[in-house]
């Protein structure tokens, strides 16, 4: 079984709320769950923990995680600060 989820706009401590909230049915979903990343424009501290947090989650469980539509910039960034490291079962479009 999969899932698509919506991504919004920010990954914000403003917009954590709202994220857990997407995420939470994930929580027992065996399969693939596939991100629409389309509308993320910004991640700040607090979204990207919960993001590596959420990730690491699935991880734990092997559930693969697509990222659909990445931004180069965000994709770059996540990169960077070694959100990918590690995990197996992450997919998107390495354009870096």
């Amino acid at each position: 079984m999969s899932i698509s989820i919506a991504v919004p706009k920010t990954l914000t401590h403003a917009s954590i709320v709202r994220m857990l909230r997407l995420l939470e049915h994930t929580n027992r979903l065996q399969g693939a769950i596939n991100l629409d990343c389309s509308q993320l424009k910004f991640i700040d501290p607090m979204g990207l923990c919960m993001l590596h947090h959420w990730l690491r989650m699935t991880e734990s469980r092997d559930v693969t995680v697509y990222l659909l539509n990445l931004h180069l910039h965000i994709e770059k960034f996540l990169q960077r600060m070694d959100v990918f490291k590690g995990f197996k079962h992450i997919r998107y479009d390495d354009r870096t």
